[in-house]
């Protein structure tokens, strides 16, 4: 259960440092800086909300053990 804890989780830091590093090779100011941000901001509340609706069933359904 340890195994499946360790590697859930670096699966999880690993996903949201990805996302949160895409698009970062050309920083722009003014307007088109500014969409970048937004939709690195959405990828990463995309992600998250995934994320969490993802583990909704289980904890509806309850513990499995």
């Amino acid at each position: 259960m340890c195994l499946e804890g360790m590697c859930g989780g670096s699966a999880y830091v690993n996903t949201f440092y990805w996302v949160g590093r895409e698009g970062e090779d050309g920083e722009e100011d003014g307007e088109e800086g500014a969409k970048r941000k937004m939709e690195k901001e959405f990828r990463i509340g995309a992600t998250g909300a995934s994320d969490s609706l993802g583990e909704l069933p289980d904890f509806v359904d309850g513990p499995k053990c």
